[in-house]
């Protein structure tokens, strides 16, 4: 039996009215790139929320050429993260720090203030 190529159809190779590309493999099909996933709401939260209370208040060092920002970047909701108690006791402003605590309980199991 001799194949020939007929033409493409809906991202598979029909040859001789076979269509081939459903179920093959990825390199084969040649999947088209999918878009990035829409940010998770938490990372919404900071860059709305947080994110200009510490530019504010901790501008130039823990931003970018900033002497600290090598140590803790205040642009990585994770370093904010992981250094909550120290951020927490120079954030003096009480609406401000209430924004960072709300934050900071939201998307974990682990309370917002630790308890007394």
């Amino acid at each position: 039996m001799r194949w020939t190529v007929v033409g493409l159809a809906l991202g598979g190779l029909v040859l001789g009215g076979v269509t081939l590309g459903a179920g093959m493999p990825s390199w084969w099909t040649r999947s088209r790139p999918q878009a990035a996933p829409p940010a998770p709401a938490a990372d919404t939260a900071f860059e709305q929320d947080v994110r200009p209370i510490l530019t504010r208040r901790c501008k130039p060092c823990h931003e970018p050429g900033g002497v600290m920002y090598g140590r803790i970047p205040f642009d990585d909701p994770k370093a904010v993260r992981d250094h909550r108690e120290g951020i927490l006791r120079r954030i003096k402003e009480p609406r401000e720090a209430e924004a960072l605590r709300n934050w900071l309980g939201a998307g974990t199991s682990e309370p917002a203030e630790p308890p007394t």
